[in-house]
């Protein structure tokens, strides 16, 4: 099976890698990074994404040419945070989803894969509200999607 791992120069990258590797040693892995060096374990390597450009999504369909990817895992996550949610502005969070869920949303339009994971965290919990400020927003914004789009 084919693989795409957005952001996985990341910790939780490099052990997306890992799982996939255990579960299935054939597996065709292609990671991204927005640096230049190659990701270990990654049958191939998609260098300088920039998650911040509009075409990002579109440019890393490109590199991955005809192969049909049958999983997405999705990493990256950007957003303001370490102030309470409250004063979390419009503008924050519009520059959080942009970065975090927007390119994640085009890859599953443009791949159809079979498969789409992301990461959230449990956002609902009181004590994270006090320190993910308009982040929260986001991971919430991710979990709903999940919820109401299970395909």
């Amino acid at each position: 099976m084919n693989y795409l791992i957005v952001g996985a120069s990341a910790v939780l990258g490099h052990q997306s890698i890992a799982a996939i590797l255990q579960e299935d040693p054939q597996a065709f892995i292609i990671a991204t990074s927005s640096g230049e060096a190659p990701i270990a374990g990654a049958s191939q390597t998609i260098y300088g994404v920039d998650l911040q450009r509009e075409d990002c999504a579109a440019s890393m369909v490109a590199a991955i040419k005809a192969r049909k990817i049958e999983a997405v895992v999705y990493v990256p996550a950007r957003g303001a945070v370490g102030k309470p949610v409250e004063y979390a502005t419009a503008e924050e969070y519009r520059a959080s989803l942009n970065f975090s869920v927007v390119p994640m949303l085009k890859l599953m339009a443009a791949l159809k894969p079979r498969l789409g994971l992301w990461f959230s965290g449990f956002m609902w919990l009181d004590c994270l509200l006090a320190l993910y400020g308009p982040m929260i927003y986001t991971k919430i914004t991710m979990e709903e999607l999940t919820l109401r789009h299970p395909d």
